[in-house]
Parts: structure tokens; C-alpha cells; sequence
């Protein structure tokens, strides 16, 4: 009785056995397979028996629950489709049923990569029968033996990254290194495997999800990634062509041993790579072309966006940069609302204030990486999208310095795709492109206010905002010749010229298209301000001049990159870049061109043929884009007048086809012993009016996504009885006049 007492007494609510666990939580692998009491959790490492027996002390994690109860939801659901999928073969074995859909693309991959067909280019004339990403790949026969394309001195060629290697005699679509064989004959890959196969994987707070939203995320497949060797191709490529542009990551965080990346970012980078990813990779995953690809992994992201499983403003702004990729077509606006909620994830993350921080605070390096990459983002589809910034110029110190090689210190050597001489040049070209910023403030704020188009100034506000055009030209011009000399002196001497050209190239087709925007900005002042009539024509044709040859220079890039194959690793963004230039070839050949195209225009248009098929094989856009700009073409040739001396058919068939080959022809043109050498520059000359509402169709198309009404032109533009009827003041009736009886006497003359 007094033993009892006294244990009832030791056990009181104030008594150390009341508070102390009479189980462990935690036992070692050695205590647990032996089934003896184990006090790690007391002593630490090791533990008193492994101490005892000088045994390998150590804790394994047990699986959360909730994980592994997602785990078997997403393997029964994987069961599922693999039973689907040997019923579907089954099928197909079985010569008295009909070949279903999925099968017949099998069979068109195998055919289109018989020996017969291999040595010549496939057609493009039947695209819809042929998976796109199948095509114009005749070359990729030559390189099926090899695995890894290799300079000589070891770095990853870009232009070999992804190049699909052509298919055995079996026809087996998931590459030369998959052969599974059952009795249902010959079975795909694993398409996709639980997150939870993946240690590195971070799921934030997916178990504080309702049960059916979990569920949800699960139909969705938004909770499966691909299998470990098709994840890390998608790795490998979002570091080799999307990394150097937007560097939101480090390398080396990301490949650390201990690192855990979040689903969600994943999910992000597997669609903004996928572009770029082998054919076979995403034909085992079930898609049929990079578009469907694009548009699904895009849905998937967005879709898990929606659930905020991360709740952290770093990781949310990162993803939201990555969708800025996803553009359907030129009117659409979602890359910008992705653009609008990139900005505000950030600035709730205080990265906008990066530079307050002490360097040795580690998460200075992210939140700059970040504040920069939202940056560049937003200039560059302000650019190309001719649409407001969302950061603007007074928000943000600019004077601080951007990207810098001691950035990407961390990065250097470890890069699974370059070697450390490509990163450190990748580095210098990612600080020259943020020196691009300084300029490219001036020309957006001019080109794209925030507050929309400005309306009829004063001839002082007018001769400021030229004279501020003019400034910020000679800025860009100074940024491309100290860029110019500093990598494309240097590049060659390496042997990775490939890699270096391309990225350099690209920010060369930004200051080429900021160029050309700002001088048919000053076109439009120049036409504005009669005060200046008597060095008017001379203005005229130089700042034309200028435009054209901005216009060319961008011509010229994409015909380097096509020399090179580097086109298709371009992003989607410079398909509407390629838009401006393709548009005036197409109409210097419908409009005034002769019947025999010249040498040089026939070469421009075969260059963007040859760059638009590429954009079309890849981005979802460039379909969109192809067609916006055959209707802006017709639009244009119905609603313009260009009258030269005599009317003549076209004759010459080396147009791409999918913009003029259904155009009436309707151009006429001087006799040929007459004509000058620039038309479009004669044209400007002597009907201003008729040129610049050309390019005003042509720039505000492209940027609403329709043409423009009357309402739309300065009203020193509009049609005669349009302008009458909406002049309300003396000016523009004074404008109006003066450029009426200016291309009357310069026809006349």
C-alpha cells in the first residue's frame, strides 16, 4: 500500500514522470530493428545503446501522413492510366479494329523518319498531319549517335541542345535508350511520378489544403512530375536558354545537395522550358507538339498559383515572371496581368529596398536577382508589346548599379551547362544589358506614357520632347558601340561563340527596335510642328533613313541567327519583334516593288519565312502573329492609296506564303529606269500623310490587337472628311492645311 501511495504521489500533476513522454517520439534504425527502448531523443547522437555497441546512430524521417496518403491517391491514378494505355495498345495490335488517334501519331512519327524520307526536308505544305516540332529537322539524322554535343573545349553547344536524335527502325518514339517490350508489345515510359518520389521537392503547405482541393490539384495532375532523367532534361534546358536572360535562381542553390525547391516553382519551370526540351521527351509525356505542351504545363501552374501553397512573395514572384511567357496572341493581355502581379509579389517581399540590407545578409543576393529580373522583364515586353511599364522610372533608384559578375560569384564553376569562361562573359553581358535600362527609361516614357497617347502640344512642348528623342538616341547609340566592341570582339576567340552571339544578339534586336520606335515617334513630331517648314523634307528623310535602318539592323540579326541555327532558341517574346520588319518587307514587296525582287528584298523575305516557320513549330503566338499580319497587310492595302507611276502584277513567287499569296495585287509602281533607291524614302517625301498612316496602322495593330479608326490618327492625319468634321480649333485646321498644301507642292515639284 505505501509503494502504490507513493507512486501515485511521483506521479502528480507537479512530478517530472507527469511532463516526460512514457514512449519516445523518436527511435534510431539500430534501437528500432532490435526493438529496444532508445533514448535519442534525450541523450542526442548517439544514443546510450549505439554509444554502448559504437553502432551508426541515426534518425530516419518518417513520411507526414497526409503525404503518404497523396502518394497512393497519385499511384492509383497512375495504375489507371497504364491499365488505359495497354487496353489502347491492345487495340491497336489487333488488325480488325481501327487505329485510335494516339496510335495514328505514332505511326506518322515513324513514317516521317523512314531512311527514304530522312536525307531531304520534310514538306510543310500538309503541317497539320505532322506534329510541327517533327519539322525541318533533316539534319538530325547525322547526329543520332551522339548524346552529348560538345565544343572542344568541353562547354554544351546551344546550337545542338534539344536537337532531336532520329528514331530507330522500330519506330520506338521515346528514344534510342528506352526498349520495354512486354507481350502487349512495346510499352511507354512511366509519363509521370508523385512529387513525393522526390526528397528535394518542398510542398509548402499542401497539407493545410481541404481534402478535396488536394483531390483536385490530383485530377489535375498538378501534384505529378515527370520521371527523374525527363525532369532533368527540363532542368537542364530552363538553365542553358532561360536562366541567362531572367537569372531569378541560383545555379548553385538550386543543385545544392540540401536544397528544397518549391512544387509550385517546379511546375513554373517546367513550362517556360519546355519550348526547348527534345520532341521524344514530351511525346513520352503525352503531348502531342510544343504548343499543347506549352499550353497545358502553363494551365497546371496556373492553376496551382491559384492555391498559394507557399504563401511566400519570393517564390510567387518568381513564378509570376516565368508566366509572363505564357502569349497566346498579340491583343492578349495576360502576360501582362502575370507581369502586374510579379511587381506586387515583390514589392510585398521587399525587394525593391534589396540595396538597404547588409551584404552579408544572405537573402540581399535573392531579393536583388528578383527586383532585377522583374526589371528587364517589363522593359522588354514594354518594348515589344508597346504597352506602359509597370515599374516606372521614378519608383526605383536607377542609378544603383544592376547585375554585376560578383552576382553570379556563387555560379561560377558549378554550372552544369557552361563552363566558367561562358558564365563569366554571360555574367558581363547581363550587367551590359542593365546598362540598357538607362536608356531604354528615356525611350519607353516617351513612346508608351503611363498616363496614354498625349494630345495636341505647343511648339516649345513639341521641339523638348524631339529634342529629348534625339538625347536618347545618341545614348542608345553610345550603350551598342561600347557593347559591340566589348563582346563581339571577344566572343570568337573562346570557341562558344554560338552561346555568346545569341544572347548578345538578342539585346541588339532590343536596341535596334527601340531605335526604330523612337524615330517614328519623331516622324509624327516632325509632321506636327509646321513652324519648321524650311528644313522639313530634309528632317524628314533622315529620321525615315534612320527608322530603315534600325529596321534592317534587325533583319540582319535574325539573318545571323538563322545562319546559325540558333533561331529556335529564341523565346516567343521576339516573335512580335519580328512582326515591325516583316510587315514592311511584305509590303515593299505587295506595294512598291517591281516585278522581279530585288536580290536583297528576296533574301529579307526568305530570312523571316525561314524564322517564322521556326517561331511556328515552337510558340503558340506565331500562328496568331502570321495571321494578325496578313489582315493588317490587306487592311492596309484597302485603306491606303499609294499611287506611283504605272500598276504592274507581281510576278515573283519568293514571298512567305502564308501572307501573300491570297493578296490581289494591286501596287503601282515607277517604270524601272526611274526608280529611285528607296521608295518607302520617296513615298515619304512626297505623301507624309500616306507613310506615316502606314506606320501608325501598322503600330498600333500590333499593339491593341485591331486597326485603328479615324479617331485613332492625329487629326493632321485623318481623311479629309473625317478631319472636317472634327476640328474644332484653329491649329489643327492650320495643321491640316499646311500638310495639304506641302504634299501638293512636293508633288508638283
Amino acid at each position: 500500500m505505501s509503494s502504490s501511495k507513493s507512486d501515485e504521489e511521483a506521479s502528480g500533476p507537479g512530478s517530472p514522470l507527469s511532463r516526460t513522454r512514457l514512449r519516445a517520439s523518436h527511435a534510431c534504425t539500430v534501437c528500432r530493428i532490435r526493438k529496444v527502448r532508445c533514448d535519442v531523443v534525450v541523450t542526442g547522437f548517439p544514443c546510450t545503446n549505439c554509444r554502448l555497441d559504437s553502432a551508426n546512430c541515426k534518425v530516419t524521417p518518417r513520411k507526414r501522413k497526409w503525404e503518404q496518403r497523396v502518394k497512393r491517391v497519385i499511384e492509383q491514378e497512375e495504375k489507371e492510366r497504364l491499365d488505359q494505355s495497354r487496353s489502347l495498345t491492345e487495340d491497336k495490335l489487333r488488325p480488325s479494329r481501327h487505329v485510335h488517334s494516339a496510335p495514328t501519331a505514332q505511326v506518322e512519327v515513324k513514317s516521317d523518319h523512314t531512311p527514304s524520307s530522312s536525307s531531304s526536308p520534310p514538306s510543310r505544305t500538309t503541317p497539320s498531319t505532322i506534329p510541327v516540332f517533327q519539322q525541318d529537322e533533316s539534319d538530325s539524322h547525322t547526329e543520332a549517335s551522339k548524346h552529348n554535343f560538345t565544343f572542344t573545349d568541353g562547354t554544351i553547344d546551344p546550337s545542338q541542345i534539344g536537337r532531336r536524335p532520329s528514331l530507330d527502325g522500330v519506330g520506338n518514339p521515346w528514344g534510342l535508350d528506352y526498349d520495354k517490350t512486354t507481350i502487349f508489345g512495346l510499352q511507354p515510359p512511366a509519363r509521370s511520378v508523385p512529387y513525393t518520389n522526390y526528397y528535394f521537392v518542398d510542398p509548402g503547405y499542401l497539407n493545410q489544403l481541404a481534402h478535396t482541393d488536394v483531390k483536385y490539384l490530383t485530377e489535375k495532375g498538378c501534384l505529378s512530375l515527370p520521371s527523374d532523367t525527363l525532369l532533368e532534361e527540363f532542368f537542364h534546358q530552363y538553365f542553358s536558354h532561360i536562366h541567362p536572360i531572367i537569372p531569378l535562381l541560383s545555379e548553385a542553390e538550386f543543385w545544392a545537395a540540401e536544397a528544397r525547391i518549391p512544387l509550385l516553382l517546379i511546375r513554373a519551370i517546367l513550362f517556360i522550358s519546355s519550348p526547348y526540351v527534345k520532341p521524344s521527351t514530351l511525346l513520352s509525356l503525352g503531348y502531342s507538339s510544343v504548343q499543347s505542351a506549352h499550353t497545358e504545363l502553363y494551365t497546371l501552374a496556373k492553376t496551382m498559383m491559384q492555391f498559394d501553397i507557399h504563401r511566400n512573395n519570393v517564390v510567387n514572384a518568381q513564378v509570376a515572371v516565368m508566366l509572363t511567357y505564357h502569349s497566346p496572341a498579340p491583343s492578349d493581355t495576360t502576360n501582362t496581368h502575370w507581369m502586374v502581379n510579379a511587381v506586387h509579389y515583390a514589392r510585398c517581399a521587399r525587394a525593391d529596398q534589396y540595396y538597404t540590407l547588409s551584404d552579408d545578409n544572405p537573402s540581399k543576393l535573392i531579393l536583388k536577382r528578383l527586383w532585377w529580373a522583374c526589371i528587364l522583364r517589363d522593359r522588354v515586353m514594354s518594348l515589344s508589346l508597346r504597352r506602359p511599364l509597370n515599374i516606372g522610372c521614378d519608383e526605383f533608384d536607377f542609378s544603383l548599379p544592376g547585375l554585376t559578375l560578383a552576382d553570379f560569384s556563387d555560379e561560377l564553376g558549378v554550372s552544369t551547362v557552361y563552363d566558367r569562361p561562358t558564365k563569366q562573359i554571360l555574367a558581363h553581358m547581363m550587367s551590359a544589358f542593365c546598362e540598357l535600362i538607362i536608356p531604354l527609361n528615356k525611350a519607353l516614357v516617351i513612346l508608351y506614357p503611363a498616363s496614354g497617347p498625349k494630345s495636341v502640344k505647343s511648339d516649345a512642348d513639341i521641339q523638348k520632347e524631339s529634342d529629348t528623342c534625339v538625347e536618347t538616341l545618341q545614348l542608345l547609340d553610345v550603350w551598342y558601340r561600347k557593347t559591340k566592341e566589348r563582346f563581339e570582339i571577344s566572343t570568337p576567340s573562346i570557341g562558344i561563340h554560338k552561346a555568346l552571339t545569341m544572347f548578345t544578339k538578342m539585346t541588339f534586336i532590343y536596341y535596334y527596335s527601340a531605335r526604330a520606335s523612337l524615330c517614328y515617334h519623331m516622324m509624327l513630331l516632325s509632321v506636327s510642328n509646321p513652324s519648321h517648314a524650311s528644313d522639313t523634307q530634309e528632317n524628314y528623310l533622315q529620321v525615315q533613313a534612320e527608322m530603315d535602318s534600325a529596321l534592317k539592323g534587325i533583319t540582319g540579326v535574325f539573318m545571323h541567327l538563322a545562319r546559325l541555327g540558333l533561331v529556335q532558341y529564341l523565346p516567343n517574346t521576339f516573335v512580335t519583334f519580328s512582326a515591325i520588319p516583316l510587315i514592311w518587307q511584305v509590303l515593299d514587296a505587295k506595294i512598291l516593288n517591281t516585278g522581279t525582287l530585288a536580290a536583297d528584298n528576296k533574301r529579307d523575305l526568305m530570312v523571316y519565312t525561314n524564322v517564322m516557320n521556326k517561331f511556328r513549330s515552337l510558340h503558340e503566338n506565331a500562328n496568331n502573329v502570321l495571321k494578325f499580319i496578313k489582315q493588317i497587310i490587306a487592311h492596309i492595302q484597302t485603306t491606303e492609296s499609294v499611287e506611283i507611276a504605272q500598276q504592274e502584277q507581281l510576278t515573283d513567287t519568293c514571298f512567305p506564303p502564308e501572307l501573300l499569296s491570297s493578296f490581289p495585287p494591286g501596287g503601282k509602281i515607277q517604270e524601272k529606269d526611274k526608280e529611285p533607291k528607296n521608295k518607302w524614302a520617296q513615298l515619304f517625301a512626297g505623301k507624309p500623310r500616306t507613310y506615316l498612316r502606314i506606320a501608325l496602322t501598322i503600330q498600333h495593330s500590333l499593339s491593341s490587337g485591331h486597326f485603328p479608326s479615324e479617331e485613332d490618327f492625329p487629326k493632321a492625319l485623318q481623311m479629309v472628311s473625317f478631319a472636317e468634321d472634327t476640328m474644332d480649333n484653329s491649329v489643327d485646321v492650320g495643321l491640316y492645311k499646311y500638310l495639304q498644301h506641302m504634299e501638293d507642292f512636293l508633288l508638283s515639284a
